[in-house]
């Protein structure tokens, strides 16, 4: 009897332990990251893409803009990098939910062509040269 309540409270922690995304974030990171040739580091900490996903977040939040901009971004800065659409939007969903940040993603994200026909508007924009003015 005691063999097994323990075998079932060893179980309990391990599974609460754990993330639910976890697999599914390492799978799709290896995907869009794999598809990236300018990507070179192997070992992605996932807490480390957390971090960054905060800070990130906290410039949007600073500067006033609609969370919608800061998903648009995340989905511009890889697919900017070379990503496929499908590893882009597997990708960030994956790490929103794994960062508990889900309901940012499922609440901003309009749909996967919205995203890239506002990517391609932005790529296909013309760059104007900025001037240093001398005083």
């Amino acid at each position: 009897m005691k063999i097994k309540i323990i075998s079932v409270l060893l179980l309990s922690i391990i599974f609460c332990g754990t993330n639910q995304y976890e697999e599914e974030l390492t799978i799709n990171a290896d995907a869009l990251f794999g598809e990236i040739s300018s990507f070179e580091d192997p070992d992605r900490d996932l807490d480390e893409q957390c971090n960054l996903l905060e800070e990130e977040k906290a410039y949007h939040e600073n500067d006033n803009l609609p969370l919608s901009f800061f998903v648009e971004y995340e989905y511009y800065k890889f697919r900017y990098l070379g990503a496929s659409p499908e590893n882009v939007e597997n990708y960030l969903n994956s790490l929103f939910n794994y960062c508990e940040m889900g309901v940012i993603f499922n609440d901003n994200w309009n749909s996967l062509d919205y995203q890239e026909n506002l990517y391609q508007q932005l790529a296909s924009a013309p760059i104007e040269p900025v001037g240093i003015i001398d005083e």
